[in-house]
């Protein structure tokens, strides 16, 4: 019996045992106290502890329920807090039902196992393979595992995962150790952690810079420091770009516009690509020159599908291309100013 007041006492605690589940949360705890010899206490809990560790891995004693796995752990506690089962032995099976629901029922016999739900079998377990519509596992030891969707299909095995589409048998990708990730013609998107756009439909954002320089003669072309001045209604090559097949297209970008000296207030300006050698025309645009300063107006873009014009994807081959540039209806009184500002690789 402990005082009632006025006296402060001393308790020995002499045995702490506490019990977590998989996920750290404490789910019981017993504590001891008394004043027997702490070190006697403590090597007999460890022998305690050392012997049921022992009888656990020879067979001679269950693993407490509390350290399985969480979905282990109610699978158990489903099983064991049935208590209206009736077991039925018959000659060619075992049986089983819910005496309150007989929809739920099992039945086994040497050909297989099958768990019935509301009269419907759910579950099944056969020399064939297992059928169900759930299934949970640590770990699946298997060589081949496939798995069949609307649009599609995968396979995994030990060598490598593989997808392919049903309509279209060109379109699959592979995953594996030994050759890594291969996408054959399907669209990829990849984003960063912060959500910031590297691949967007198979092509890389984040552009290689195109290596431009003036090829202008003066005599027929002049420039100030910065613009082509054109007045002439030839074609004059006014760039070269010389670099490598290293994306699927080149973006071009630049200004053009007419001098306030000229006598009309627009004129058009050709601009094309040429290849060097072959002289074919890779790309070309028309372009309006206004007598204005506005960005709105004299800024233009031309965009190059180097996939298209070589018929295969970037191989790193050496490319040479002319910018070829004339002012159409120039009449000797009107000139404008061109300008190549940059050139990109993309995708």
């Amino acid at each position: 019996m402990l005082p009632s007041k006025n006296i402060n006492m001393y308790i020995r605690a002499v045995e702490v045992n506490e019990l977590f589940d998989e996920e750290g949360e404490l789910i019981n705890a017993t504590y001891s106290f008394g004043n027997e010899n702490i070190a006697n206490l403590y090597r007999k809990a460890q022998y305690d502890a050392l012997q049921d560790v022992a009888d656990m891995m020879r067979g001679k004693k269950p693993l407490p329920p509390s350290v399985f796995p969480k979905k282990m752990r109610q699978a158990y506690e489903i099983i064991i807090g049935d208590n209206d089962s009736v077991m039925e032995y018959r000659k060619d099976r075992l049986t089983g039902h819910h005496d309150k629901d007989k929809g739920n029922a099992v039945e086994m016999n040497v050909s297989g196992l099958v768990f019935i739900r509301g009269g419907e079998p759910r579950s099944a377990i056969t020399y064939e393979g297992v059928v169900t519509e759930a299934l949970t596992a640590g770990t699946i030891d298997t060589n081949r595992i496939k798995i069949v969707g609307a649009e599609g299909y995968f396979y995994i095995d030990g060598d490598e995962l593989f997808a392919a589409s049903y309509g279209n048998i060109n379109k699959w990708f592979k995953l594996s150790p030994k050759d890594g990730l291969t996408l054959n013609r399907l669209p990829v998107q990849w984003n960063s952690f912060d959500g910031r756009e590297f691949i967007v439909d198979g092509i890389m954002r984040g552009s290689q810079v195109a290596r431009l320089q003036q090829f202008n003669l003066d005599s027929f072309v002049p420039d100030n420091g910065r613009d082509m001045i054109l007045t002439l209604e030839d074609y004059h090559r006014v760039y070269v770009l010389w670099d490598e097949y290293k994306g699927r297209f080149i973006d071009l970008s630049g200004t053009v516009r007419l001098t306030d000296d000229s006598t009309h207030i627009w004129r058009w300006v050709n601009v094309k690509i040429v290849e060097l050698g072959s002289q074919n025309t890779v790309a070309s645009v028309r372009l309006e020159a206004y007598k204005t300063f506005d960005n709105t107006i004299t800024d233009w873009d031309l965009r190059i599908d180097l996939q298209t014009y070589f018929g295969v994807v970037p191989d790193y081959r050496k490319i040479r291309f002319y910018i070829e540039v004339n002012i159409q209806n120039a009449y000797g009184t009107n000139i404008a100013h061109f300008r190549v500002n940059e050139g990109e690789f993309n995708g």
